[in-house]
């Protein structure tokens, strides 16, 4: 995980690289988009107190985070005119909701707030629960998948946001075995493999200036197979970066029990990706940025995640 040192156009917040054993988790292939969105908002996603957090219900009833952490003025000021921009009236769907420029049923689903994404994924881990007894006892189903609607099923897997040692484990791969270094270190620097490259992801370089349908740059899908994890929208994560922009209260080595994956804090959330407003050295497997959880970007989407323990505190 992390960065090698050498490697061009990285970050100081992405060293020092380091190995990292994890769980068995599943993560989806794609991300969410509208289509799957849609029954959120039109059910009782944003109505039910059950699906958020406490923060995440404060701000869904409109009320605002103290945003004096952020020492930078101009950014400070940017954040506060995004939350006044939209009053609690304007909370109850994404931001950018039915607009045709984004509102395509099969594009990621954009102008959602951290705490939206979360709320979606308790919101649909309900919904799964309610059927995992049935989807398991299907005749002829494949054993990955009966085994997955189990876990489910008895509370062993947890339906969340990835993590971001989640997120660039789908998106690297595993290790050599033996381990055999690439020319830049362990691990790839992106999806498919060590050089950029506009054709396989939507990133700058392609020239699109927006979101595209999941799934349709098939040549930038990681070694386990997901789409999309680089380009198009940034992800949000279950990870906490802190409370400093400048510097990550959460660094590496990635430790799992610090904290940082903790679901009931105001601190940043973690993106991963980079998105189609970015050039592909944001685009790296590596490369993390930080996000106020309130607030809202048309290049910000997620991905879910089942692990095996998810933190509630």
């Amino acid at each position: 995980m992390g960065s090698p040192e050498g490697l061009e156009n990285t970050y100081p917040d992405e060293s020092p690289q380091h190995t990292l054993e994890l769980p068995d988790f599943y993560i989806s292939r794609y991300p969410v988009t509208n289509a799957q969105f849609r029954p959120f908002v039109e059910g009782d996603g944003y109505k039910e107190r059950r699906y958020w957090t406490e923060e995440g219900w404060d701000w869904r009833q409109g009320k605002n985070p103290d945003l004096s952490m952020i020492e930078d003025e101009k950014i400070r000021g940017i954040y506060q005119e995004w939350l006044e921009a939209r009053p609690a009236e304007r909370r109850d769907r994404p931001y950018w909701w039915g607009a045709p420029q984004w509102g395509a049923s099969n594009r990621p689903v954009v102008g959602i707030s951290w705490y939206e994404a979360l709320a979606y994924c308790r919101w649909l881990e309900e919904q799964l629960v309610a059927v995992s007894s049935q989807q398991s006892a299907q005749e002829g189903l494949d054993q990955v998948y009966r085994r997955f609607w189990q876990r489910l099923g008895t509370g062993e897997l947890r339906l969340c946001l990835s993590s971001e040692v989640e997120w660039e484990k789908a998106a690297r791969g595993a290790m050599p075995s033996p381990p055999a270094p690439l020319p830049q270190g362990e691990g790839r620097v992106y999806p498919w493999g060590d050089q950029p490259d506009g054709e396989r992801a939507n990133t700058k370089e392609t020239g699109l200036e927006q979101t595209s349908a999941v799934g349709i740059f098939p040549g930038g899908v990681s070694p386990y197979g997901v789409y999309d994890l680089v380009g198009n929208t940034w992800e949000w994560t279950r990870s906490r970066w802190g409370s400093n922009p400048k510097t990550p209260d959460f660094g590496y080595p990635y430790d799992t029990g610090d904290g940082r994956e903790d679901l009931s804090s105001l601190d940043f959330r973690i993106l991963r990706g980079g998105s189609f407003f970015d050039e592909q050295s944001l685009a790296r497997c590596g490369c993390r940025y930080w996000y106020v959880p309130v607030n809202v970007f048309s290049g910000i989407g997620f991905r879910m995640a089942a692990s095996l323990a998810v933190s509630e505190s």
